[in-house]
């Protein structure tokens, strides 16, 4: 038996650039950072079957993701605003993105060694998930005259059929130091069935 938890880091920072008045390129100015963690379990199950002429054989199942689409993301919106002193934009509100969910596989896989220093397997596996996505635009409350700017949608994305990956896959040991490996994943597709809720 296996398992435990991996953490994903996507740090994001969206900039423009910057010109002289002459068109020449100065900087790059960052309008959104984002940097967020996000977690993700695993756990497998593996089980020796003794077979007469074979090394080892063994049969697992498990859960693993696949892909995720955890996603968080915040932008200030701003509006063109100077004064005497300055030119600069006026924060109005925010961009807002949260996404949560993902591709899963329940896999099933079988694996031997036929022969002195080579291994093979094969994995079937079936995929399961779903997507939750929300999108709004949050004006800020104290600013009553950019109320028009607010928006909020929620999609959910749901499988509408049963994909089912096969990956092959062999080690052939050259010497106590090297081992060469070879993988290959069948193709696959994916339909999903996509509803969006909007909120007045």
């Amino acid at each position: 038996f296996r398992a435990g938890m991996a953490m994903n880091l996507v740090e994001e920072d969206r900039a423009y650039p910057y010109y002289d008045t002459y068109g020449g390129f100065a900087d790059y100015g960052s309008y959104s950072f984002n940097k967020n963690w996000y977690p993700s379990v695993y756990g497998t199950i593996n089980y020796i079957i003794p077979v007469p002429g074979l090394q080892k054989v063994v049969v697992s199942a498990g859960y693993l993701p696949l892909v995720d689409y955890t996603y968080n993301y915040l932008e200030e919106v701003g509006y063109p605003y100077s004064t005497p002193e300055s030119i600069k934009d006026k924060i109005i509100g925010y961009n807002s993105i949260e996404s949560e969910g993902r591709l899963n596989q329940i896999p099933l896989g079988l694996s031997m060694i036929p022969m002195k220093n080579l291994s093979v397997g094969i994995q079937v596996a079936v995929l399961q998930g779903e997507i939750k996505q929300k999108t709004q635009i949050l004006p800020q409350e104290d600013i009553a005259e950019y109320e028009e700017i607010y928006s909020d949608s929620t999609s959910f994305s749901t499988l509408n059929n049963m994909p089912i990956v096969t990956t092959l896959g062999l080690n052939y040991a050259i010497n106590e130091h090297l081992l060469l490996g070879l993988s290959g994943r069948m193709p696959f597709k994916a339909e999903y069935e996509t509803k969006v809720d909007w909120v007045d």
